[in-house]
């Protein structure tokens, strides 16, 4: 096997792309994430890293991490075992700090074992997570309507978007400007009642589709269909764009979200998790 560490996405791309565009929902967060580095290389801070390992020529495992977040890990050929324990290896010999992963649960699980292995680690489990595609919305009646967010409602979609993360992902301060350059990108949607009640966003445009995240109801305007609503036209709205299909990514953990995505047309794709690495 040929391990290959890339530093411009550019030359990573020349060789996942057709895999990644290939099965599109499973890879769209690599393919997002790299598209969006071509343009900018720091965008997410230091320098990423990169790598392919192939076997004969044919792909076998594809690897992105933007210091300092997780490293993801895509799985291609039928060798991902011993792909992934390469992997483990150079990184380490390479002196790479790696935080967590996110793949596959088989795959997160091998390459904790082989890191804890090397850099005297050890892992925990972190968030289950179902990738879903939609490519035709069954949008739900509610009350209210749909708009795109604007710089008026910043205070309200910074206050929701930090309360995100922290649903999300624990312990979130809030941020002033959180959500202004979404805002401003016109990404951020709200649905109102007559006031915001709910809000989502485009993420991660690939290809052929696009991401939605940051959905959020506040607690009080819980159970009344909202999410359901913005959701539902946010991803008609991507389509009616021309987005072939739309993704999302749920907590496994939650099984509301899971049943509000399912009723609206979204399909299970695969299953991930995060595995973090803990010194």
């Amino acid at each position: 096997m040929e391990y290959t560490e890339y530093k411009d996405p550019k030359e990573f791309l020349a060789m996942t792309r057709q895999v990644f565009e290939g099965k599109e929902s499973v890879h769209g967060l690599m393919l997002g994430l790299c598209l969006r580095l071509t343009e900018n290389l720091f965008h997410y801070g230091d320098q990423p890293f990169f790598a392919t390992i192939t076997d004969g020529g044919v792909l076998e495992l594809a690897a992105l991490m933007t210091p300092p977040h997780k490293l993801q890990i895509a799985v291609i050929g039928n060798r991902h075992a011993e792909a992934v324990e390469i992997l483990a290896s150079e990184m380490y010999a390479d002196h790479w700090a790696v935080p967590a992963v996110l793949s596959e649960e088989t795959v997160a699980t091998s390459f904790a074992e082989h890191w804890n292995s090397l850099a005297g680690t050890r892992n925990e489990a972190g968030m289950r997570q179902r990738i879903y595609e939609l490519r035709e919305a069954a949008v739900p009646e509610s009350h209210g309507s749909f708009r795109q967010a604007t710089l008026d409602d910043m205070d309200i979609t910074d206050k929701w978007a930090s309360s995100f993360q922290t649903d999300c992902f624990g312990r979130s301060e809030p941020k002033q400007g959180l959500t202004k350059q979404i805002i401003e990108a016109g990404e951020l949607f709200l649905w109102t009642d007559p006031s915001p009640v709910s809000m989502a966003c485009l993420v991660r445009p690939t290809t052929h589709g696009i991401g939605i995240s940051y959905v959020y109801t506040p607690p009080e305007n819980r159970r009344s269909g909202y999410a359901s609503s913005v959701v539902a036209h946010l991803s008609q709205h991507a389509l009616d764009s021309g987005r072939e299909f739309c993704t999302v990514v749920t907590d496994l953990s939650n099984p509301t979200s899971n049943s509000i995505y399912q009723k609206i047309g979204y399909d299970p794709v695969v299953d991930i998790m995060d595995m973090h690495l803990i010194q």
